[in-house]
């Protein structure tokens, strides 16, 4: 498996990400068939057309999905519906795929928060915030601060929002083009 994706799986790819954000930005949730249906026929598919190493792709690619975003679910950033999307897109496009769309995703989520922060004139109190409760996770040696911040009045926004700009910039990189 060379990072080439097939235009069956781009199609595939794109239909879960599209259905999966109208759903999230509607409803704020990503319907268990549309992610279970779609892992699925990425294992079927990927055994069919590569054998065992098929197989191994999209079984390592769904445990790269579950895994790293699996963390974030347990910090409380996103919700299991968003893990369960990766696994999906890994069983699809195996983990390279995955990993790079978590990045860029990571990435925009971040410049979308900063720009939140700005339009609400919050990001230097957020940041203070922020650095006086890692200061104390520091000294105190524990990560106990950290993990009981209090949560109210944050604002909150689909993972898709920044899912699907991310899926997008991988689709127009040159190591996934095509095959």
């Amino acid at each position: 498996m060379n990072g080439m994706l097939t235009s069956w799986q781009m199609a595939l790819l794109s239909l879960l990400i599209l259905a999966a954000s109208f759903t999230d930005f509607r409803w704020r949730t990503i319907p268990n068939w549309l992610t279970g249906t779609t892992a699925g026929f990425g294992l079927v598919f990927n055994l069919a057309v590569n054998h065992r190493e098929g197989l191994l792709f999209a079984l390592s690619g769904l445990a790269a999905g579950l895994m790293t975003v699996g963390v974030f679910y347990l910090m409380h950033a996103v919700g299991a519906g968003d893990v369960k999307l990766f696994a999906a897109v890994g069983a699809v496009a195996g983990a390279g795929f995955t990993l790079y769309c978590l990045m860029y995703s990571v990435i925009y989520a971040g410049i979308i928060g900063m720009v939140m922060l700005l339009l609400r004139k919050q990001m230097f109190q957020r940041m203070a915030g922020w650095l006086r409760t890692m200061l104390c996770a520091v000294v105190l040696r524990t990560l106990q601060p950290v993990l009981q911040t209090d949560s109210k009045g944050l604002t909150t926004i689909p993972f898709m929002i920044a899912v699907l700009p991310a899926f997008v910039t991988v689709f127009l990189t040159e190591n996934f083009q095509i095959g």
